[in-house]
């Protein structure tokens, strides 16, 4: 019976080691952040140029900001992307979440020198214009 539970306690630490190995810290500060192609800036153009203010938000007068929060991968991809606080009605949650899954592969964060798992959190403001 001993032996049985040191064979299990073997194959059990030995499966954490590989299992650790296999995943990577998900950092939320880091040396070097995550950079969209050509920075902030750019950020901001894309998520302007890419924004369809739904219909149903417009007709509802729904307006606010939306923060989202994605992870960008050690090869700057962008995924697992959620809301973290709504901005009013689902309509405009649903549209930020949309053009996230549009933006392109970002220069990944870095610690150590070495790519990392970086969460980012951003808002997303949605303004109805005021029309005279």
């Amino acid at each position: 019976m001993k032996r049985l539970f040191y064979i299990l306690f073997f194959l059990f630490s030995f499966a954490n080691v590989f299992s650790q190995s296999d995943t990577t810290e998900l950092y939320t500060v880091v040396e070097e952040m995550p950079q969209f192609p050509g920075g902030n800036d750019k950020l901001m153009m894309f998520i302007a140029e890419n924004i369809n203010y739904p219909n149903e938000a417009k007709e509802s007068g729904c307006q606010g900001k939306v923060f989202v929060k994605f992870v960008v991968g050690v090869n700057g991809v962008v995924y697992d992307k959620q809301v973290l606080k709504s901005g009013g009605c689902s309509a405009i949650d649903k549209e930020a979440l949309r053009v996230l899954g549009l933006m392109p592969t970002w220069t990944p964060g870095k610690q150590n020198g070495i790519p990392v798992r970086v969460a980012y959190m951003l808002p997303v403001n949605f303004q109805l214009k005021r029309g005279k």
